[in-house]
């Protein structure tokens, strides 16, 4: 694939680590091929044994395919490949999260639908002239609060941020598919595209982050990241990520991503939170495809309150 593709969190191995947290989740590279052009779709088979349903999803995060080639005959050559093994693994229906920075959209043949907005900082240009006044107002009071940040091995990393991950969970009520096993996380920490960084007050760890990177893509991405309770007014995490972003900007990496906000809303607080940092966005999409239409009819009449929610895998817990 073009190395402007090849983000860590799009990594095929990423696939196999996301599905430490569930057992009924396989993982699945599925490639096509003709001369020098490729398509490969790495993705979960989600297999839902007490409804003998079978679906594909992309990890936590994001997935989709990804394609060396925009030749319209190979890509409905590919497709038609994928649906028939879609067909003989009886998969039902699929959805998929596409990351803002790639455009997988052009490569995928089923609904592709807008979530919401996402937030990136330039990394070419001056971190402070994207920071509003009120995160440069942030950045001087974690300069005097004394807090200091590090890039951590992985066991120093398994040591503090699970519980701090955890905490914070909690705190803001989470739904339970955010909580992960031990295993993931240890399996996250020891990737080779994951960076670790944690907030220091004193000996305490108050703060944490899991960054993605891709020296081929020159993209770093917070993946995932934990506060402890009343670090806010030692702006721990906002000190975190920029210290992180200077880092890879003298790395010369193009973009740090930061993702969106919990919902779709206009006024979500942790999209406002990342448009401190940078006035850059883009547009998180979505794609979805039944392939048993009369198999998903009988799942939308089984559990027609789960079907009224929109949600296209609504059958699954």
């Amino acid at each position: 694939m073009p190395a402007e593709y090849q983000l860590a969190s799009l990594h095929p191995e990423m696939v196999a680590l996301d599905a430490k947290r569930d057992r009924s989740l396989q993982p699945v590279y599925w490639c096509f091929r003709a001369d020098e052009r490729s398509l490969l779709h790495s993705f979960q088979l989600g297999d839902s044994r007490s409804l003998a349903v079978r679906d594909i999803q992309s990890a936590y995060g994001y997935g989709g395919p990804l394609s060396n080639s925009d030749d319209p005959r190979f890509l409905a050559a590919a497709d038609l490949a994928l649906k028939q093994w879609a067909q003989d693994n009886a998969v039902v229906a699929e959805f998929l999260r596409f990351h803002p920075l790639v455009p997988h959209a052009r490569w995928y043949a089923g609904t592709v639908a807008r979530n919401r907005e996402t937030v990136h900082i330039d990394l070419t240009g001056e971190l402070f002239d994207q920071y509003p006044t009120r995160r440069r107002t942030d950045i001087r009071r974690f300069t005097e609060s004394g807090v200091r940040v590090e890039k951590v091995p992985p066991d120093v990393m398994r040591d503090s941020f699970p519980g701090l991950y955890k905490d914070n969970m909690e705190r803001i009520g989470a739904a339970a598919s955010y909580y992960f096993p031990a295993d993931y996380f240890d399996a996250l920490f020891r990737f080779e595209g994951s960076e670790n960084w944690l907030a220091y007050a004193g000996d305490r760890a108050v703060a944490g982050a899991v960054v993605l990177v891709s020296a081929q893509a020159k993209i770093a991405e917070y993946h995932l990241g934990a506060k402890a309770d009343g670090s806010d007014r030692l702006r721990a995490t906002i000190g975190l990520l920029h210290l992180a972003a200077s880092s890879y900007k003298a790395l010369c990496y193009r973009y740090f991503y930061l993702g969106g906000g919990r919902s779709v809303a206009a006024d979500d607080s942790l999209l406002f939170f990342k448009k401190g940092f940078s006035p850059l966005t883009g547009q998180f999409q979505t794609g979805s495809r039944v392939y048993e239409p009369g198999r998903y009819a009988e799942l939308k009449s089984m559990f027609p309150e789960k079907a009224a929610t929109g949600r296209v895998l609504f059958y699954k817990d």
